[in-house]
C-alpha cells in the first residue's frame, strides 16, 4: 500500500478518535432535551471571561451609574433564581451605548445597553429582555453552537485528509462560521418559551414580552424613517438583528409556557421610571451626535454628512455609516499617533503597510491636505474593494476606510 495513503488513513483514524472523546450527550435542564456538547461549562466561563472587556470596550464601556448597576442585577437575580439553573454566577452589564440591545456571551455575561433600558417603560418590560438572555444561557444555546462549529472543522479536517484537499477546511469553515453567526429560529423560540417562564416564576407580568416587542417595533419604524428608509423595514443596527423575535412567536411562548395568568403581577412602572431618570438618552456628549445624515463633535470641532440611504453608528472609537441596499461601509476614525510629514507618506507607509495602494494620491478636502488609494481583496461575501483616505485635520489626521463589497468577480470594479 501506498506509504501516503497509510499516513493519511493513520490521520484520519486519529482525528476521528479524537472527534469521539470530545463528543458527549448531556440533558439540559431547561428543555429536558439531550444535546451533544464538545464545549464544557469551565470552557464556556473562560470564553466569556475573555471575551468580556472587548466587548466594554466596543460598547463605550460600562455606564457608570451604581444605582442602575444595582437595579439591572438586582432583576436578572429573581430571573435566575427562577430558572433552572440558579447557581451559574451571572455577570450583568449596563453598557454605555444608545443602540437598543441585549445579548448574553458564554459563561453567564448578561449585557443591556442603556438605550434599551431606556426603551423600556417598566420593570416588566426590562425583566422580559433579561429573562430572554437568560434563556439563552441556561439552555447553553452558545455552547451548542460552539460544539456544532468544533465538530464541524473536525469533519472538514478528516475531509481534507481523505480528498488530499488541504484548504477545504479553509473554505467550509468561512461557511459553518456564517452559518453559525446567529441563533436559530428554534434557539430564539426556547429562549422565548424560558424567558416567559423565569417572567413568571419571579411575579413579573409575562404580558410584558409583548408590550416591549410593540415599543420595539415602533422604535424601529421611527429609525428607519429617521435614516430615509419605509418605516416597515427592520432596523438591522437594534436588537431585531440578533434577536428577529415577532409578536406572535412571543405570545405562542406565553401560552405554550403556560404564564398568560399570574396573581398580582409586578409590572413597577414607577419604579423603573425613577430609575432612569436622568439617565443619558442617545449620544453622550463626548462622542458627538448624529444629526440625520450628519455627525457633529463638538470638543473635537468638526462634523461631516454622509449621502441619503446611508446609517450612520456612532461608536466610542469610530463613526460607522452603512448603506441600507448597496451594501457600502464608510468607517470614520482618528489615527493612534501623532504625523508628521506628507499624507501620501503617512497613508501609504504608515497606514497601510501590507498591502500596495493603487492610484496613491495627494488630494485637498475643505482645503486641507489629504491622501487617497485604494486596494482589492476578497472575502466571504466575494470582492471587496477598499478605499483609504487620510485628511490632515489640525494636529491629528483624521482617516476614513470605505469598502464596497462587489457582487462577484465579474463585476465591474465600483469606486466609493
Amino acid at each position: 500500500m501506498n506509504l501516503s495513503k497509510i499516513s493519511r488513513l493513520h490521520a484520519v483514524l486519529c482525528l476521528c478518535g479524537i472527534f469521539a472523546s470530545l463528543a458527549g450527550c448531556a440533558v439540559n435542564p431547561a428543555t429536558g432535551r439531550s444535546d451533544l456538547m464538545v464545549v464544557s461549562e469551565g470552557r464556556e466561563r473562560s470564553i466569556g471571561q475573555r471575551e468580556h472587556p472587548k466587548i466594554i470596550k466596543e460598547f463605550g464601556g460600562v455606564y457608570e451609574d451604581t444605582d442602575l448597576s444595582a437595579y439591572v442585577a438586582v432583576i436578572g437575580g429573581k430571573l435566575a433564581a427562577a430558572s433552572e439553573r440558579p447557581d451559574i454566577a451571572f455577570t450583568f452589564t449596563v453598557l454605555d451605548s444608545p443602540i437598543v440591545n441585549a445579548f448574553a456571551t458564554p459563561g453567564g455575561f448578561v449585557y443591556v445597553t442603556r438605550g434599551l433600558v431606556a426603551l423600556a417603560d417598566t420593570e416588566s418590560q426590562l425583566a422580559s429582555v433579561i429573562g430572554h438572555e437568560l434563556g439563552h444561557a441556561v439552555a447553553r444555546h452558545s455552547a451548542q453552537r460552539l460544539s456544532q462549529a468544533t465538530l464541524a472543522q473536525l469533519g472538514l479536517i478528516i475531509l481534507g485528509q481523505i480528498s488530499k484537499t488541504p484548504n477545504v477546511s479553509d473554505v467550509a469553515g468561512q461557511l459553518a462560521g456564517y452559518y453559525l453567526s446567529a441563533f436559530s429560529r428554534e434557539q430564539e423560540y426556547e429562549a422565548d418559551l424560558l424567558g416567559v417562564r423565569y417572567l413568571a416564576r419571579a411575579g413579573y407580568d409575562p404580558q410584558s414580552a409583548s408590550g416591549f416587542l410593540a415599543k420595539l417595533r415602533a422604535h424601529s419604524r421611527l429609525q428607519a424613517k429617521i435614516a430615509g428608509r419605509p418605516p416597515d423595514s427592520v432596523d438591522r443596527y437594534d436588537i431585531t438583528a440578533t434577536h428577529p423575535r415577532t409578536l406572535e412567536r412571543t405570545k405562542r411562548a406565553i401560552k405554550a409556557a403556560n404564564a398568560a395568568a399570574v396573581a398580582n403581577p409586578y409590572i413597577g412602572r414607577p419604579e423603573h421610571l425613577e430609575t432612569i431618570d436622568g439617565m443619558t438618552y442617545g449620544s453622550s456628549a463626548d462622542e458627538g451626535f448624529i444629526l440625520g445624515q450628519r455627525f457633529a463633535h463638538k470638543d473635537l470641532r468638526f462634523e461631516f454628512s454622509v449621502p441619503m440611504g446611508f446609517v450612520l453608528i456612532n461608536q466610542p472609537t469610530r463613526v460607522v455609516a452603512r448603506a441600507e441596499n448597496e451594501g457600502s461601509t464608510i468607517i470614520f476614525d482618528r489615527a493612534a499617533e501623532s504625523f508628521v510629514g506628507e499624507m501620501a507618506e503617512y497613508l501609504g507607509r504608515t497606514w497601510i503597510t501590507n498591502a500596495r495602494l493603487n492610484d496613491l494620491e495627494t488630494i485637498f478636502i475643505n482645503g486641507m491636505e489629504a491622501a487617497t488609494g485604494w486596494i482589492e481583496q476578497r472575502s466571504s461575501e466575494g470582492r471587496e474593494e477598499l478605499r483609504f483616505v487620510a485628511i490632515h485635520f489640525a494636529a491629528d489626521y483624521l482617516s476614513v476606510r470605505l469598502c464596497d463589497p462587489l457582487a462577484s468577480t465579474n463585476s465591474p470594479r465600483q469606486r466609493a
